[in-house]
């Protein structure tokens, strides 16, 4: 009897121990949960913005592709056509290249391709480096175009 007691007595004290223990753990726990539901109600905001701006889109619907192709002004549109027909003449002398090292064209087409290709591509990069200097003084922002163009 005395035995069972004395275990009795170490549970109370255990238990009397114990709890501050889980009032300091619930206290924690319950931080927690707090934190949890702000960021929840953070989520729950920014979806709601991701959904009306996705409805939004829809309701604008696709747009053109001339919208995304084309520049604010005609002088970028011709940068834009230039650059892009630079880098299909380039696109284009490479593959007569790889063309003339498989034996597909003589030398003598390639040779006369290559000029004429080249002579346009001179005068491409003519015109783009004329507009680029006059965007330049016209306060342009420094726009520079793309793909290496020296």
């Amino acid at each position: 009897m005395a035995l069972d007691a004395e275990r009795l007595r170490a549970n109370q004290a255990d238990l009397l121990a114990g709890a501050p223990a889980l009032r300091d753990e619930m206290a924690r726990l319950e931080a927690v949960r707090d934190v949890c539901r702000g960021v929840a109600a953070r989520m729950e905001q920014v979806v709601a913005a991701g959904e009306r701006s996705v409805a939004e889109l829809r309701r604008k619907g696709d747009p053109e592709v001339d919208e995304l192709v084309c520049s604010t002004t005609i002088v970028y549109n011709q940068l834009v056509n230039l650059v892009a027909e630079d880098n299909a003449i380039e696109d284009t002398i490479y593959h007569l290249h790889r063309a003339l090292n498989a034996g597909r064209i003589d030398l003598e087409r390639f040779l006369r391709t290559t000029r004429v290709l080249a002579e346009e591509q001179f005068m491409k990069r003519a015109l783009i480096e004329k507009i680029q200097a006059g965007i330049a003084l016209g306060g342009g922002g420094g726009w520079s175009v793309p793909g290496g163009l020296h």
